[in-house]
Order: structure tokens, then C-alpha cells, then sequence
């Protein structure tokens, strides 16, 4: 099975037909079997044992993954929402993913801010949204509605925590997706793990975020065949 089918499993979720564009629940064996066919690793990226599987580790300051997403996905789909579940060692500036190149962040989906959840800065996601936070494995999701003055809403363990308005229109015009980076300029501290990121082109809606909740803390998602 090739990499990029085995790992990048969209169909998990309905594939694109259902907004699903990229989804990885479980990263073992993902970085030897990826290191050269869509993904640049910057640092020290380790595989780890969580309560969940097996996800992507921090292992050394300054380190993070980046994909060429788009090559993975249907020609023209766009992020609107993105459902994480990670672990973070404290709290701090830094996130599970964002969109973005040349410095300037067009998608930015982040993470625990001291003491906040917060989603977007100049550029397109570009409500500061704030929610209570704790360190631990949380799963983390924000919602963007795609038009100027639609609804950011950010959710955390399942639950709406906060919305916000959006300023632009959100059309990601980047090729490359960070995971557990902003933009490789914000880093996550070393400890903090990914277990999944799923990408749709669609609004998910409470009751999904709530149902991908679920299923991650059950560990659910790791029995589809990932």
C-alpha cells in the first residue's frame, strides 16, 4: 500500500464527497515510511507510545513536520475546519497546526495560548478566541465559515469554547501545512506529541466535533485500519 494512501486516510471520514481532505490518525511507522515522499522534518521528530497508539513526539527544541498537503487532496478544496488531539507538556504560544509559507500565516489553527485557545492573526482565521486550557491530551478544533464576518469557533475535549468573527475571505493560497508549528517560527516544547489531525473543506458541525471527541478518548479512530 503506498504511503500516501496508508497514512493520509481521508476515506476514514467519507473522503472528499464528505469534506474530508487529509486525516491521519496514528503515526506509526509514519516517519521512516514518509520522510521523502511528502513531508520535510526539520529537528528531531520521534514516534512515541500515547493512550492512544502511537503519535508524532517533540523530542528536540525547534522541531516540527511540514506537508505538502495539497498534493495529497482534490484539486480547489480549501481548509475550513481542522480537529486535532495532542498532548502539550504546559502551556505556551504555540500549536498543533497551521497553514502557511514565506512567513506569513494564511490558515493558522493553534493551540494552548497561556492561559488561552486561540485561532488565526492576520491573516484569514484572524479572531484571537480565547477558552480555558490545561496541559494534558486535549482534542483542539476550529471552525472557519469561509466568508468575511462568518463564525470562527474554536472547540476543546468536544465543547464550543468561544467564536469569533472572521475578517477575510478564507482561501488558503499555501501549499505546505506545519504540524506542531506555527509556520516554523513558534515551536512546541519538547515533550508535546500529535496523535491526530483530520482537515476538512467544510464547517463540521458541533455534534461531529463532539463524535471525533469521543472516538479519539476511546481510541477508536486508531481501530479503522489506519
Amino acid at each position: 500500500m503506498p504511503p500516501t494512501r496508508k497514512y493520509n486516510r481521508p476515506d476514514l471520514f467519507g473522503g472528499p464527497a464528505n469534506g474530508c481532505i487529509y486525516a491521519i490518525v496514528d503515526f506509526k511507522n509514519f516517519l521512516g515510511a514518509l520522510a521523502q515522499e511528502y513531508m520535510t522534518v526539520v529537528g528531531t521528530i520521534t514516534e512515541a507510545q500515547s493512550p492512544y497508539g502511537t503519535a508524532m513526539r517533540i523530542s528536540a527544541g525547534a522541531s516540527y513536520v511540514t506537508v505538502n498537503w495539497r498534493s495529497l487532496c482534490p484539486e480547489g478544496a480549501s481548509p475550513r475546519s481542522i480537529f486535532t488531539q495532542a498532548y502539550f507538556p504546559d502551556n505556551g504560544n504555540f500549536g498543533t497546526a497551521s497553514f502557511g509559507g514565506a512567513g506569513v500565516r494564511d490558515y493558522t489553527f493553534v493551540g494552548p495560548a497561556s492561559p488561552n485557545y486561540w485561532g488565526g492573526l492576520n491573516g484569514d482565521w484572524d479572531s484571537s478566541l480565547g477558552g480555558t486550557q490545561l496541559p494534558g491530551w486535549e482534542t483542539i478544533a476550529l471552525t472557519n465559515a469561509g466568508i468575511n464576518g462568518g463564525a470562527n469557533i474554536i472547540y476543546a475535549q468536544g465543547t464550543q469554547q468561544v467564536a469569533g468573527t472572521n475578517g477575510a475571505v478564507a482561501v488558503s493560497t499555501y501549499d505546505s501545512l506545519y504540524l506542531m508549528d506555527i509556520r516554523g517560527a513558534v515551536h512546541c516544547p519538547v515533550g508535546s506529541m500529535l496523535q491526530v489531525i483530520i482537515v476538512f473543506s467544510r464547517v463540521i458541525t458541533a455534534a461531529e466535533v463532539l463524535e471525533l471527541h469521543k472516538q479519539c478518548v476511546a481510541a477508536k479512530l486508531l481501530r479503522m485500519e489506519c
